[in-house]
């Protein structure tokens, strides 16, 4: 309406979407149910106490049913922390959205650095170790605690290849691509 490139609104709001994302993982791990990480025999698992109700255990593959109802054992035990992971991960990308500022680039390459580094952080450092249905059930240890590939990690390989697309664009014009 101004004559403003959208690129410049979404550069200008990645440190508000790196925040919602570091507040976002604080809140889940203070609720203790959401974005649970798998069982693990690392040093890095925690046991939820007995008295957090909003974790009350895992249900075994066997026993899970739609709607997270549970009709097998509930087991409870160590686990990956992987709210803190996600916390971590918008931490890194608001130092990066910082930087890519001061980078005399484009409106717009802020944008789709920040696609592309969410969508690899959050498929590598993340989503292996939450547990989450392998909807491509490639490679699961049990053991470790690790999964691929969730529908996140696999919604994320498109997002790759597009910022990837679109960052080379804006390279190759110099310009904004697509405003």
């Amino acid at each position: 309406k101004n004559g403003v490139p959208p690129y410049v609104y979404l550069d200008a709001a990645l440190p508000g979407v790196a925040l919602g994302i570091i507040g976002g993982r604080i809140g889940n791990l203070m609720n203790g149910s959401d974005t649970v990480g798998r069982l693990t025999d690392w040093a890095i698992g925690y046991t939820w106490p007995t008295w957090a109700t909003g974790f009350p255990g895992i249900c075994t593959s066997t026993g899970q049913l739609a709607w997270g109802f549970c009709s097998g054992e509930v087991v409870r035990g160590p686990v990956h922390l992987t709210q803190i992971y996600g916390a971590v991960i918008g931490l890194v990308l608001l130092g990066l959205v910082f930087y890519w500022w001061r980078q005399k680039r484009p409106a717009g390459w802020a944008f789709w650095n920040f696609v592309l580094w969410y969508s690899v952080l959050r498929s590598l450092v993340e989503e292996p170790f939450r547990l989450n249905p392998l909807w491509w059930p490639v490679y699961l240890n049990e053991k470790a605690g690790i999964g691929f590939f969730t529908a996140t990690q696999l919604v994320s390989i498109p997002l790759i290849v597009l910022a990837v697309y679109m960052l080379y664009r804006m390279g190759r014009s110099g310009e904004e691509a697509g405003a």
